[in-house]
Parts: structure tokens; C-alpha cells; sequence
């Protein structure tokens, strides 16, 4: 089993949509969707600067034109790019209980 299924239902889910078989999704909720879908991952640190203490850092790279195919295999991490530092920083927030702390350059 897979938990891109899972993750599908849920993308389904936030367009106000239940996965039925042969089915046709409509996509007025598309923007409004992919926006609430990034908006979790960058709670995570996941497309947001993790606020470390290095100049120019990058946000990775959230295309700004998709369509349903691509909002879709965001769901499930396959879309957009993220960077190291954010992918660290992500598991990190995972394993702190959901709060994310800035990383830091130690000596």
C-alpha cells in the first residue's frame, strides 16, 4: 500500500471532493487549494525561510503556474523543491511536537 493514495484523497479532500472511480474533478478550487496545501507545508518550514542566521538563503522553488496533475503530486512531496536546510528543519519540527525553531551556526 501506498500513502500517495492517502495523500490524493486529501488533496480531493481540500478541493471539496471525494475520490470516486472514473471521475471528473472540477477545478474552480484549484488556486484557492494549492494555496492551502502550501500554506500547511510552510508551517512546517516546508517553502519558507527556516529564519537561519546565513545571508541569501533560499526558499526553494514553488512554481507559481500548475495544474491538476502538479497539485496533485504536491500532495505527496512531488512537485515543488525544497532545500536541504528546510527539509532538516521540517523533521526537526516533526520531532519537536510541531514547533519550529530557527536553526543556528555554532562554533
Amino acid at each position: 500500500y501506498s500513502s500517495n493514495t492517502y495523500m490524493v484523497q486529501t488533496a480531493l479532500g481540500i478541493m471539496g471532493q471525494s475520490y470516486q472511480p472514473n471521475m471528473i474533478v472540477a477545478t474552480d478550487q484549484l488556486e484557492t487549494a494549492m494555496g492551502k496545501l502550501r500554506s500547511t507545508f510552510g508551517e512546517y518550514g516546508l517553502g519558507a525561510s527556516t529564519e537561519i542566521d546565513l545571508p541569501d538563503e533560499s526558499t526553494g522553488f514553488t512554481p507559481k503556474e500548475f495544474d491538476l496533475a502538479n497539485y496533485i503530486n504536491n500532495a505527496f512531496g512531488q512537485f515543488d523543491n525544497y532545500t536541504p536546510m528546510q527539509l532538516a528543519q521540517y523533521v526537526a519540527t516533526i520531532a519537536n511536537n510541531g514547533v519550529r525553531l530557527a536553526p543556528h551556526i555554532v562554533e
